[in-house]
């Protein structure tokens, strides 16, 4: 690239990791320094390794050990910590019949902990019911927009990268957080984008924001993460009203969320062998049938967020500078915002289905544009 750069692209599935696994990643594959050489951090597995056995001898312990479990029936202790032995092999045998043993594994886990997922569940009803929730419920339901519809194998992408001193700056004047701004300015370039294509909603849009379930220092490799709904207060035409509605929805839509991230490590690790597979059909049958252009979309846009590193990284004695994130359009929501908060400044990502937006540098323009209005409005612009 010009200036004697050069860009590195990476690709892994989503079924792998996580926003907060990819950022641990991170520290594993790039310095910390110029020179290198530091010990990387380690990631924590999600099994132990375990060793090869052969069919024949896991079918013996698998007697035994149901054995165990029969001398104690009704023990939660037991079954919380009973676990069935694995082939360990990779062999089509093996991996059929480690899947299986993890079918028939996590209901015992499951049971072992029914009454604490019961209390959780039962808490997250409750909160759903009362009336400020229901009342926000209102606000949830999504409109249709150009941008809600199947997409091509095609993707358009755009980034642009914002100071992260002017963020927190207006995020402080509005008494909201950084993730609140980063809504706003989505917000604010979706209303322009829709606008110029006489395509803007009387109704607010509304963006699925993934919050991470994971408790601090946790590096495992799978996904913790679930979400909420957020209105975006697209009908509301003076920045400054935008953003103090996004706040606050924000704040309701969390504490609707919130009671749900008990649950989510027991749902963390459900066996899914075979579901691949059904899924991709499903998919395949579903953008055919282009029925993502007449349903009603459940939200508009995913707007994500994540902290990638405070401190800069390097390759090969190289300082990264960016980092770009690339996600997932789907059918019915042919635009994901992504943002990287890396060292100093926000580096957001902008990527759609190329049949639906093919050029998402107007996005990134108006996404710079939207944060100067939103320092004229608190009156921060120098």
């Amino acid at each position: 690239m010009a200036g004697n750069q050069a860009a590195i692209y990476s690709k892994m599935h989503h079924a792998l990791i996580d926003g907060g696994a990819g950022a641990a990643l991170a520290g594993i594959l790039y310095d910390a320094s110029p020179a290198g050489g530091e010990d990387p951090p380690t990631l924590a597995p999600p099994r132990p390794p375990v060793k090869k056995q052969e069919v024949r001898d896991v079918a013996s312990s698998m007697f035994a050990a149901y054995a165990e479990l029969w001398r104690a029936p009704l023990s939660s202790s037991g079954l919380g910590k009973l676990e069935l032995p694995r082939s360990g092999g990779t062999d089509l045998a093996s991996v059929l019949l480690d899947a299986a043993i993890d079918q028939a594994e996590w209901p015992l886990r499951f049971s072992a902990n029914f009454t604490e997922i019961a209390s959780a569940y039962q808490a997250a009803i409750s909160n759903a019911f009362k009336p400020e929730s229901l009342k926000a419920l209102e606000l949830l339901s999504a409109p249709s927009t150009p941008i809600n519809v199947a997409i091509s194998s095609e993707r358009s992408f755009a980034a642009v990268t914002v100071p992260m001193a002017r963020v927190k700056a207006v995020a402080a004047a509005a008494g909201g957080k950084v993730n609140d701004v980063v809504l706003a300015l989505s917000s604010g370039v979706l209303r322009r984008y829709l606008a110029e294509g006489d395509a803007l909603p009387k109704k607010s849009l509304t963006a699925f924001v993934p919050i991470s379930a994971r408790e601090a220092g946790d590096a495992e490799m799978k996904n913790q993460v679930f979400g909420m709904v957020v209105p975006l207060a697209t009908d509301a035409d003076d920045p400054k009203a935008r953003l103090t509605a996004i706040v606050a929805s924000a704040n309701t839509s969390k504490a609707m969320a919130n009671p749900f991230r008990a649950l989510m490590p027991h749902f963390a690790e459900i066996p899914t062998f075979g579901t691949p597979m059904l899924l991709q059909l499903l998919a395949v049958f579903y953008g055919r049938s282009r029925l993502s252009d007449s349903v009603p979309p459940p939200f508009n846009v995913v707007v994500s967020n994540i902290v990638f590193s405070r401190a800069p990284l390097y390759m090969a004695g190289a300082r990264i500078e960016h980092v770009y994130p690339m996600s997932i359009p789907v059918h019915g929501q042919a635009l994901n915002i992504t943002v990287h908060g890396y060292v100093d400044g926000l580096d957001f990502g902008f990527i759609a289905g190329a049949n639906v937006v093919p050029d998402l540098r107007r996005m990134a323009t108006l996404l710079t544009e939207e944060l100067a209005q939103l320092e004229r409005a608190y009156g921060l612009a120098g």
